[in-house]
């Protein structure tokens, strides 16, 4: 198998080794029985991410329709209460008491108009328009003490649960995403310092950790950044039956499927594995998104492991042979066994590409045309100290580089490499990249030009091959 970079007026190239990947992980969940048979009355209160609203239209049923699936699954005899009954989904059970603009303080001053409803249980979910309408933290915070209070005070067996606010992804009155992100953060936190006091003090009273359940990549769709769109409100079902599921009764949840990981690692390299990583595999019964926590960690090298499941691992002299780490799968409540991440880690040019930064000039490199090993100023290499630098010196332009190593049928060879050119170089400039082998082939033509000055203008590249046969 033949790997070619061909140049017209190229300067710069950085190729790195190919890359096999393969992945997967490991979750469970605690037990919890009935404590009544009889239909449970159960009140979504809250504003208009309760009521299902959206700016491009309402999304049937909100969050209530997938609550009402994961009852009815777990075969919960229930009767959702409230005031009012619009935007309903077909099938589902329409009242809620969820208002478009309510504030937390708006909430209780109507609160003599649903607490006769006499729900079983609340899932009460407030603050985001107090929050947008200028009120403070701790004048929203007060009233939701307030309600805590009465809700749980009018009947002391009614059971109440109590959302964090949603994320706002969006600048809007007078915020920016950011100062967004930090109001909310902090709104969130009082959250939970006020729910943890009210139950220290016996109060039948719950925390929905909503916002750290719901992943706004899939929640939320372009047109809105306040509202959940449809995936978004079935994460929230989703998160709503997990919070209530242990006194609700009914069937448990299936826990989250995983298995064990394998990734490849040349020594004296960095296996850098985007998201969704380890967790690729992974199946959430629960419908939440995973995240990865780290359990134990490699006994060589370094190891970085990101919530997201993508990681960083460095052999750090390490190698040839193996190290791994192991870590746990968590929806947010419930977390799995551990997982184990194997690494081997292969020699350099190990069934893969040799000298892949140049350190070793032109070593394992077939070489025709103008090419030539770099180092130094003005060029600053995307990695290491060397690169390979196509039409050296404004001479012929042109040339080939070439290296070839032995593949099997099947195997996916993933060429990672950087292009380059020196910033004064802002004439449009060309590389070709070949991977062949075994009758087959994929080519790919980049560009690159630069910008003034007197540097070296960086972009990273991958190519990906797949071999139809040994070669």
């Amino acid at each position: 198998m033949a790997r070619s970079l061909r140049s017209e007026d190229m300067p710069l190239i950085q190729p790195f080794p190919r890359i096999f990947r393969i992945a997967a992980v490991v979750v469970a969940i605690p037990a919890f029985l009935p404590t009544e048979a009889e239909a449970l009355r159960i009140m979504p209160l809250g504003d208009s991410i309760t009521r299902g609203s959206h700016r491009a239209g309402a999304v049937p049923g909100g969050y209530r329709k997938e609550l009402a699936n994961r009852l009815n699954a777990a075969g919960v005899t229930y009767n959702f209460v409230g005031n009012r009954n619009d935007n309903p989904a077909p099938g589902v059970d329409p009242d809620h008491q969820g208002s478009d603009g309510i504030r937390t303080d708006e909430t209780l001053a109507i609160i003599s108009n649903w607490l006769p409803k006499d729900p079983d249980i609340v899932l009460m979910k407030l603050g985001t328009n107090d929050l947008i309408q200028g009120r403070t933290i701790q004048a929203a915070i007060g009233d939701l003490g307030t309600l805590i209070d009465q809700t749980t005070t009018d009947d002391p067996q009614r059971k109440l649960f109590v959302a964090t606010i949603l994320p706002i992804v969006e600048a809007r009155n007078g915020r920016t995403i950011a100062e967004w992100e930090t109001v909310i953060d902090s709104y969130n936190d009082a959250v939970r310092s006020l729910v943890a006091a009210k139950a220290s003090q016996g109060k039948n009273v719950y925390l929905t950790e909503m916002h750290e359940s719901i992943d706004p990549n899939t929640a939320f769709l372009s047109t809105d950044g306040t509202h959940p769109g449809p995936a978004g409100y079935d994460q929230m079902g989703a998160v709503w039956f997990q919070s209530v599921q242990p006194h609700v009764g009914g069937g448990t949840p299936e826990p989250p499927d995983a298995a064990d990981d394998l990734y490849q690692v040349y020594a004296g390299q960095t296996i850098d594995i985007p998201a969704p990583g380890v967790l690729a595999n992974d199946t959430a019964p629960s419908g939440l998104p995973l995240q990865a926590n780290l359990v134990s960690g490699p006994a060589t090298g370094l190891l970085t492991l990101n919530p997201d499941g993508s990681f960083q691992f460095n052999p750090q002299g390490g190698g040839p042979g193996q190290a791994s780490f192991t870590y746990e799968a968590t929806d947010g409540s419930q977390a799995s066994d551990p997982a184990t991440v194997t690494l081997d880690i292969l020699a350099p040019g190990t069934n893969g590409l040799e000298n892949g930064g140049f350190e070793s000039s032109l070593d394992s490199w077939a070489v025709s045309g103008n090419v030539a090993v770099k180092s130094g100023a003005p060029y600053s290499a995307f990695e290491g100290s060397s690169l390979v630098a196509f039409h050296s010196g404004n001479t012929a332009p042109g040339g080939i580089l070439t290296q070839t190593f032995a593949t099997e049928p099947g195997d996916q060879v993933e060429l990672e490499f950087a292009i380059g050119v020196l910033a004064f170089n802002t004439m449009e400039q060309t590389l070709e990249v070949t991977i062949s082998g075994g009758g087959d082939s994929v080519r790919e033509t980049f560009t690159i030009r630069g910008v003034g000055g007197g540097t070296v203008v960086w972009r990273g590249e991958s190519l990906a091959w797949t071999a139809a046969g040994s070669s």
